[in-house]
């Protein structure tokens, strides 16, 4: 699946850099416009977090910007794949996780003591909180009914510097995902266990 995105992106004027993740099978990517920006440092931390930092193709040579991708399984191993991004990202900067674990305001708190100050939720700066859920757990999947304790707001998108503003998010779902006849999740219209998140953030 990712050599046909990469693929598809290629074809469509995008470079990339991809880190194998802890969890066999799954990788960290960021995909850039070629035309747009270009990469200067890269880097693998721990578990697999992955950083760029981009500069644009016509601009100012000291612009730059980061992002970061971290897939996690915890909160503990979330806070630990934070603390190895320490010194590591240019300002301003955008991080995108799958935590593994419940999202909220304690979420910032916890980035700070780990070394990543000044970060804000992108959807809790466009829709005022987080999504209600971005995550079907395994048992959801043969639960039968709508069990909310089975949903969970695991994945984000935090960015930070003073100019930097989010202007949009997707909205993600108020309800859960659509079950078949015999109760289980209906896959021909959600075939993943994780809502796609999508945030336009806008340095001024």
């Amino acid at each position: 699946l990712l050599g046909a995105v990469i693929a598809r992106l290629e074809a469509e004027d995008f470079e990339w850099c991809v880190a194998p993740a802890k969890q066999g099978g799954l990788a960290n990517a960021v995909f850039w416009k070629r035309s747009m920006w270009a990469a200067t440092t890269w880097g693998e931390c721990d578990g697999g977090s992955l950083h760029v930092t981009l500069t644009p193709q016509k601009g100012p040579e000291d612009v730059q910007f980061s992002v970061a991708c971290i897939g996690s399984s915890g909160e503990e191993e979330f806070a630990r794949h934070v603390r190895s991004l320490q010194g590591r990202l240019s300002q301003p900067a955008v991080l995108c996780s799958a935590t593994g674990t419940e999202i909220g305001r304690e979420t910032l708190q916890m980035m700070r003591a780990e070394g990543l100050p000044g970060y804000r939720s992108a959807h809790r700066e466009v829709l005022g909180s987080e999504l209600k859920w971005t995550e079907i757990l395994s048992e959801y999947e043969y639960a039968g009914t709508e069990q909310d304790d089975l949903l969970r707001a695991s994945d984000g998108i935090w960015f930070s510097g003073q100019r930097m503003k989010a202007l949009a998010v997707l909205g993600g779902h108020k309800k859960g995902p659509k079950r078949t006849k015999d109760g289980r999740v209906c896959r021909k219209t959600f075939p993943t266990d994780h809502l796609p998140l999508v945030a336009v953030l806008q340095n001024e």
